[in-house]
């Protein structure tokens, strides 16, 4: 992986992050960026200097949470929604 990879990679890991269900895998995706972020910064440059540095865990994990959060409410509130009569079923709609 180059570092221009890596570095699109942490831009792009939020994104990424989001798509979990579980904190575990959070976890765990975030230790990994972190171990190879550390492990590039430590190798000679293939190109471009890396800019990405490691993420504290535990405060994107809690940054996934509230994120996670607000997703689920505006999802559960547009659930909610009154069905329009493009949803309704033909013996539904009002005549």
């Amino acid at each position: 992986m180059t570092d221009d990879e890596r570095e699109r990679r942490g831009d792009e890991l939020d994104a990424r992050l989001d798509t979990f269900t579980s904190e575990a895998e959070v976890r765990r995706v975030l230790e990994d960026f972190g171990t190879r972020v550390v492990a590039a910064r430590y190798r000679a440059p293939e190109g471009p200097p890396l800019v990405t540095v490691p993420r504290d865990v535990d405060a994107e994990v809690e940054a996934w949470r509230q994120r996670r959060t607000t997703r689920l409410a505006a999802q559960r509130a547009a659930s909610g929604a009154a069905p329009t009569s493009s949803t309704r079923r033909w013996w539904q709609r009002a005549r």
